[in-house]
């Protein structure tokens, strides 16, 4: 992603976990702005862009410097992600938020999209369970998509795109997924369709995937010597994975 934008910076925030930063008023203004017009975000964040958009502008003309200027901007702010935090709230106690965009009517243009999409907030996983067959084990693939609950609408509109999966929110979080558990959609649709995009941090578990695919295809979890291959392939998975394996 550095090498692609050519700006920011890489921080290590736990041994396992990176983060990539811009925060050059310059390079966000010429570099990171501009991206992301030419390319929409489809989610709920699109909202925050746009807020972060209008504060960037207000920094770039000098106004943050004028008191007016920072309550707009802690305005802009009150609005975005997770709001204000508790010192903020203290130090400007008369804010007011400005409206949030709603987004509505999302169209998925671009396949493209949803593979970085994926990329980012996708999950490919092998569950396997007690059962009654001859291995005592059943076998069975999970694609997922995890998103805040305000995104549901988005969620259902890449569950006609790909016509498969179901998408539930949480009764406990403000969380909504969609997940593709049948099998004949998995390796029908699901793998077809990310085969033809670099997934890049999620590119080895979707590789992973489609190997456990092929094996159930091929009825290969219903040997002991079938199985025994499927439990390495998930053991090497996901949270499995050694970090710079990656």
């Amino acid at each position: 992603m550095q090498l692609y934008f050519g700006v920011g910076k890489i921080s290590e925030a736990t041994k396992d976990r990176v983060v990539y930063r811009v925060l050059s008023l310059n390079d966000l203004i010429q570099v990171i702005i501009p991206h992301f017009e030419k390319y929409p975000l489809l989610a709920q964040k699109k909202a925050d862009f746009l807020l972060f958009k209008s504060a960037l502008k207000l920094i770039n003309e000098g106004k943050h410097l004028l008191k007016e200027g920072l309550i707009e901007i802690v305005n802009i702010k009150a609005s975005m992600n997770r709001g204000l935090s508790l010192v903020l709230k203290q130090n400007f106690p008369g804010v007011m938020p400005v409206e949030r965009l709603l987004i509505s009517n999302q169209i998925i243009a671009d396949p493209s999209w949803l593979a970085g999409f994926t990329s980012a907030e996708g999950f490919f996983f092998v569950s396997v369970g007690k059962s009654k067959n001859k291995t005592g084990y059943a076998v069975s693939l999970w694609f997922t998509l995890t998103q805040d609950s305000r995104d549901v609408n988005l969620f259902e509109v890449i569950k006609n795109y790909l016509n498969c999966g179901n998408v539930l929110v949480s009764t406990k979080d403000p969380v909504v997924k969609f997940n593709v558990t049948k099998f004949t959609d998995n390796f029908n649709i699901v793998v077809p369709f990310f085969s033809k995009f670099n997934l890049w941090a999620k590119s080895k578990d979707f590789l992973d995937f489609c190997r456990v695919a092929e094996l159930i295809n091929d009825k290969s979890h219903l040997t002991n010597e079938g199985l025994e291959k499927i439990l390495k392939i998930k053991s090497e998975m996901n949270t499995g994975r050694k970090f710079n394996e990656v």
